[in-house]
Parts: structure tokens; sequence; C-alpha cells
């Protein structure tokens, strides 16, 4: 369930917990649990419009399994933006987060490039419809879409990570000097107007190890046929 405190939005239940600092949506999520193992990547650091400090706050609240956040517009960002949050359950199998970033504008043109930024250790490779092909060194750049799966060095799950098809624009992915990795999901590369809302899906789901490509591609398959999401 989500709890809302101080500008803190935190999901827990016995499977799967995180945190979330509202006004800090660059740091990411703090405190991943998945069936009480401790995962320290550092998942969904959103690099939004503007300077990278505390965010002003225009509205927040929870509506069943969303946490729903929006930022103001200011002077040094010209966009409007909206996180939610919205986590997904399917039995043992699969658990993670939607994030859903919704960019709309009060003036003629804005920009609203985003950064979703994803710090993983462990093995990394690219999965497809054929099947999975572990990572190399770096870097990498991906112009079609593609499903990301990270393969920690110890536990029960792997992570997988995926945009739908039709917002995907760009993945990099490059080595990082802690022998791990960075991946940049980039959303919203052209200009934006008063009176357009443009939206972008990204899933980070922990799967079960033992099927994980597997896992990866029917997350993949149902994000790809999933509605539209409705988000106000």
């Amino acid at each position: 369930m989500w709890r809302l405190e101080s500008e803190q939005g935190r999901w827990q239940t016995t499977q799967f917990q995180f945190q979330v600092d509202l006004r800090r949506p660059d740091r990411g999520w703090s405190d991943v649990r998945v069936d009480q193992k401790a995962y320290t990547d550092h998942l969904f650091e959103l690099q939004l419009p503007g300077e990278a400090n505390d965010q002003a706050l225009t509205d927040s609240y929870v509506r069943q399994s969303d946490l729903v956040v929006t930022y103001a517009q200011s002077s040094d960002r010209t966009v409007l933006p909206q996180i939610v949050w919205r986590v997904i359950r399917d039995g043992q199998l699969r658990v993670g987060v939607e994030c859903i970033l919704s960019m709309q504008t009060s003036l003629l043109a804005s920009h609203p490039g985003v950064s979703i930024r994803f710090r993983l250790a462990g093995e990394l490779l690219n999965v497809s419809a054929a099947g999975a092909e572990r990572i190399a060194s770096g870097p990498h750049r991906w112009d079609e879409p593609t499903v990301l799966l990270q393969r920690p060095d110890k536990g029960e799950h792997s992570l997988a990570l995926l945009m739908h098809p039709a917002d995907f624009v760009r993945l990099d992915v490059c080595p990082t000097a802690d022998e791990g990795w960075q991946a940049d999901f980039a959303a919203f590369p052209e200009s934006l107007e008063k009176g357009v809302i443009r939206r972008a899906r990204v899933q980070a789901v922990y799967v079960s190890r033992h099927a994980d490509v597997e896992l990866a591609q029917l997350c993949a398959n149902e994000l790809k046929e999933a509605a539209p999401p409705l988000t106000t």
C-alpha cells in the first residue's frame, strides 16, 4: 500500500517496497526490497527539464495503486511535468512499477526533453522476441525499442527495464567506473506547444530469475498491447 508523508512516497507490502522523494525525482528510488531482499541499484533517476534541485509541487495524492505527483512550471522549466508511479503486481513471478510521465505547457512552444536513468550492477542483457544477448563493454546505443534485463550478482530476481514502443526514442548504455552500468532512456525530444499533453511509459519489473528472459518478453508484449493510460 502507498503511504504519503512529508513529501515522501512509500510503497510497502510483504513482497515489495520502495521509497521516492517527491521533491527530488532525480534521486530515484531508495530502500528497495523484493521478498525482503534489499537491492541497492539506482532506479528511475528522472532528469526533468530545469535545475536538478528541490522541485515545487502543485499536487500529490494516492489513488489505489497509483501515486500521482504534479510539478510546477517555472522560470527555468517551460513545461509542467506529472509523474504517476503505478505498481505492477502479478502473483509471485512479477512485481514492479510503471512510471507514466506526462508533459504539458502554458506557452506557445517549450522543450520537454527528459532522461530516465538507471544505474545497475551485475550482468546486463538485451532481450528481444528471439531471445537474449549479453551486453559486453560499451558504450551502446539503441534507436529501436529494446528491453534490458539486469541479473544482479545475488538474489532470486532479475530486473526488466522497458519503454512502450510508441514512446521509445533512444536508449544509451555505458559501463561505469565501479564496473556497473548506466542506462538512459530518452523521452520527449520534440518541442511541445500549448494545449498538447504528451506521455511516456517506462517500466521496471522484478521477475523470477529462473525464467527471467521469458518473463521479460511477456512484460514487453503486455506493455505493447496495453491501452493508453488514464492519468488524470
